[in-house]
């Protein structure tokens, strides 16, 4: 039986910017507009989290040698949206909406663990517990509908395209999903 005292001295830093453009613009017939917004938002972290940690006997006599470990990493985060909107009430029965969106996301994260040599002082690299990966996501869609009241009937005719793309790398290893 034995117990452990560990000491954590852990640093985090994290940013975010985003920008934004909206526009709209309302025709002289009644409800009929055309909008459009525009986003980008960039996050970047970091972190780094030192611990050391000694094992002792149930007397509080040292088991083991005091030993030093450090994690850190970091990342960041690139996004934009865009979409317009249609809208147009072609008469008092029938009604065009129609509109677009397209959104790109990429990303990078990494974590690197490392071990203090007790000789040297210096932190050696623990390759098997690192790890970097980067993705891309990509999702561009249309739509439009048409909807008409023709006496006491009522119908919406609509079409909607997607297309979705995913592109990511486990960059430690080289490995594509």
């Amino acid at each position: 039986m034995d117990y452990i005292k560990r000491n954590t001295d852990v640093s985090f830093n994290f940013r975010n910017y985003i920008s934004s453009l909206s526009f709209k613009h309302n025709f002289a017939k009644p409800n009929k507009n055309i909008t459009a917004d525009v986003n980008y938002n960039y996050s970047k972290n970091g972190n780094q989290n030192d611990l050391n940690t000694q094992y002792f006997n149930l007397n509080s006599t040292p088991k083991t040698a005091l030993l030093f470990q450090r994690s850190q990493g970091g990342g960041n985060s690139k996004y934009f949206t865009a979409q317009t909107d249609y809208s147009d009430p072609l008469s008092k029965t029938t009604k065009l909406e129609m509109g677009a969106r397209a959104a790109i996301r990429n990303f990078y994260s990494s974590n690197d663990n490392f071990y203090q040599d007790p000789a040297s002082g210096e932190f050696i690299s623990i390759p098997s517990l690192n790890n970097s990966y980067q993705f891309k996501d990509r999702v561009l869609a249309a739509y439009a509908t048409f909807s008409q009241e023709i006496k006491k009937f009522s119908y919406n005719l609509g079409l909607r395209l997607e297309s979705s793309r995913y592109d990511g790398t486990l960059l430690t290893t080289g490995k594509t999903f």
